[in-house]
């Protein structure tokens, strides 16, 4: 079975159909808008207004499209391959811990239903009782599993796995990596390697799923977050994209690692970075969706955002180091192209919507507004309200009901795939969308810090989690997530005050500006900064912390239903375009 060279553009040409749709209906009202600046000033505050509503429609249209291909495929059941089983092939399973090592993880590689592999424990860990636990597991397994320890942690993830590649396990023309906390299916090997050996993938990545039993209640409820990713974005690019390694639950052809030169040390997203230098060689990978492994959620609202800061780190890193090459590669296919730009670019908008944000609450009010008395007309009675600041004649149009519908459109294209699953029975979407409402627009002014610390730290030298020192402070570079989180005790109180300074400021400054203009939708979503900051000083288990995120949701979503079912006389702020979701 060959690789089919190209992929089909169909999902890549429905998204910008999609957005020139929305460009004829609604871009003009933007422009007209343009024309009326008076000076300099405002021209470039609208124009910047205007490309960031441009930007986020064609996110919206990207999310519609991926939603309505996989819908389609799932419509016409279009098979997913299977390949005969094939056990003559020596396989390294290559399962990494630093300090999380799980004996039930371990013990699902061991279990495989495939004769030709070996377990290889790379082991990073500096405590002393997770490497006798490790010891205790190889002790049991003395003929089937081999313990890697280095003297050195560089490289970290990619290190480790060169180091291996390169030493003891170079005689195998195959390996799997596996995360410390990940279970395989018993078929894992056997499946994926009936695929391997009668074709020339680089690699073919398994589908994952929430591990049932999930440690904290953070995990437990927020979990299924991963499932619209996995289950829908991951799927559909076997035949309209780029498949992406994901760093685990994969099996890799050694030939295709050789032919790169090994996992780049220099970046913390190594999967990315092979991914695309593999693409550049001109192999390729598949996804198998049946094939299905478990993955722990982070279990802390901080460990949740390390792995974030990790993720757009990691990410910015890879576009900075190969994205132009890639570009400028005419054996990769515009379709893919366009598909890498937007696999990457969901994860900055947090910080794009902070900048939307402030654009529209501060810069736009000052430019544009003063203050009215208003009042709200529902049916025939009005409400008269404070003092408040309202946008000039202008934007009037920007609150009719056809924008009013766009921006429902807009701001929960990104969950589509969530009421999808959910429609299917594989999770309950409303509540998820509304519990994880906090924890991911929370991520605004963390990914400005993170994108921060990547520029001025172009030599990559991060030191490995765990340290006291370590700038980034994850959970750890190898896959899984951190278990514990200090909490500060009223005696520290400044040094966490001073931890979360911009989020704090961030969150007080914008709630501020959102009431004065009387925008509920950016008042609650700059609240999700201060019931972020709540959370990582008192935990998820209070009840508190789920009360912000549903009341956080509840007002995103109930100004912009009682303007569009009801009149509203309040020409005050900008509907919101965009939220970040899952």
């Amino acid at each position: 079975m060959m690789v089919k060279a190209r992929k089909s553009p169909a999902l890549l040409l429905s998204t910008f159909m999609i957005w020139a749709i929305l460009l004829c209906c609604f871009a003009p009202t933007l422009l007209k808008t343009i024309f009326t600046s008076q000076n300099l000033v405002e021209y470039i505050f609208l124009v910047l207004f205007s490309f960031i509503q441009l930007f986020f429609w064609l996110l919206a249209s990207y999310y519609l499209s991926i939603v309505l291909f996989y819908v389609l495929l799932e419509f016409f059941n279009a098979p997913y391959p299977s390949g005969e089983s094939c056990n003559q092939n020596h396989v390294a399973v290559f399962y990494l811990t630093c300090n999380d090592f799980r004996p039930d993880a371990a013990k699902s590689c061991i279990d495989q239903n495939y004769l030709n592999f070996h377990l290889f424990l790379l082991d990073d860990s500096t405590r002393r009782e997770v490497k006798d636990s490790v010891d205790a597991f190889h002790a049991n397994y003395p003929n089937k599993t081999t313990i890697i320890r280095r003297n050195t942690r560089k490289g970290f993830k990619s290190g480790a796995l060169n180091n291996a590649l390169k030493g003891i396990a170079a005689d195998f023309p195959f390996f799997a990596v596996v995360d410390a906390d990940e279970i395989l299916p018993i078929d894992f090997l056997r499946r994926i390697m009936g695929l391997l050996c009668d074709s020339n993938f680089a690699f073919v990545q398994a589908n994952h799923a929430p591990t049932l039993q999930q440690k904290t209640s953070f995990a437990h409820g927020l979990c299924n977050t991963i499932l619209p990713f996995w289950e829908i974005y991951c799927s559909v690019r076997n035949k309209y994209g780029f498949v992406t390694y994901l760093g685990h639950g994969a099996v890799i052809r050694r030939s295709a690692w050789e032919d790169i030169g090994g996992f780049p040390e220099n970046v913390l997203t190594e999967d990315l970075a092979f991914s695309l230098l593999t693409r550049e060689k001109g192999w390729q990978g598949l996804f198998l969706k049946d094939l299905i492994c478990n993955e722990d959620f982070p279990k802390t609202y901080p460990a949740f955002k390390r792995q974030y800061e990790r993720f757009i780190i990691g990410t910015t890193q890879v576009i900075y180091c190969h994205l132009v090459k890639v570009l400028k590669n005419r054996s990769i296919s515009l379709t893919e192209k366009f598909d890498i730009l937007f696999w990457c670019a969901p994860l900055y908008v947090p910080a794009l919507l902070l900048i939307y944000i402030i654009l529209c609450s501060v810069f736009l009010a000052l430019l544009f507004g003063k203050f009215n008395t208003t009042y709200l007309s529902i049916w025939d009675h009005q409400i008269f309200l404070p003092p408040i600041i309202t946008l000039d004649e202008r934007f009037n149009h920007l609150m009719s009901r056809e924008f009013q519908l766009l921006a429902i459109f807009v701001t929960f294209s990104p969950t589509l795939a969530s009421f999808v699953l959910g429609l299917r029975g594989q999770l309950k979407a409303l509540e998820l969308i509304s519990l994880s409402t906090v924890p991911y627009h929370s991520l605004m002014v963390l990914s400005w810090r993170a994108l921060l610390k990547c520029a001025l730290n172009r030599n990559h030298d991060w030191i490995p989690t765990g340290d006291k020192t370590n700038s980034i402070n994850f959970d750890h570079i190898y896959g899984g997530h951190n278990n514990a989180f200090s909490k500060s005790s009223l005696s520290n109180f400044a040094a966490f005050f001073a931890s979360n300074f911009w989020d704090i400021s961030f969150g007080v400054g914008l709630t501020i500006a959102s009431l004065l203009s009387l925008n509920i939708t950016f008042f609650a979503v700059s609240c999700c900064l201060l019931w972020g900051i709540y959370i990582e000083k008192y935990g998820w288990e209070k009840w508190q912390a789920k009360l912000g995120s549903y009341f956080s949701f509840s007002l995103i979503i109930v100004p912009i239903v009682l303007n569009i079912s009801i009149k509203t006389d309040i020409g005050a702020g900008v509907p919101l375009s965009f939220a970040v979701h899952l």
